[in-house]
């Protein structure tokens, strides 16, 4: 094979992977249907976690990971100030875009299963 083979070859596949990584990202938007607490933890325990901010009803926020804990699934988001927390409990929803909105937050991977009900 020429080294002109393996490069293309190479930058194909490179092509590929980012292709099918943008695809399968999304961009999440948490959006509160009740006044919820974000806390510093994702824990429930009270003992644990300590609440930084409140979302009001109607207020978003970024989505930047979706914490498998076993038992309950925590949306980690980023606050408005640059700060990520945690929503462990309350009323809300999130919403889904695909990856060229550029303005509703980071890439999200792992947030499918509860962006789809």
């Amino acid at each position: 094979m020429r080294p002109r083979s393996v490069i293309a070859a190479i930058l194909s596949i490179i092509l590929i992977c980012l292709g099918f990584g943008l695809l399968l990202g999304q961009r999440v938007s948490l959006i509160a249907d009740e006044d919820i607490s974000i806390l510093d933890s994702p824990s429930i325990d009270p003992l644990q976690a300590n609440k930084i901010a409140t979302l009001k009803a109607g207020e978003r926020a970024s989505v930047s990971e979706c914490r498998d804990l076993k038992h309950y699934i925590v949306p980690e988001v980023q606050l408005a100030y640059g700060r990520k927390g945690y929503v462990v409990k309350g009323k809300f929803r999130l919403e889904a875009g695909p990856f060229w909105q550029f303005d509703k937050g980071p890439l999200v991977y792992s947030c499918r299963a509860l962006s789809a009900q």
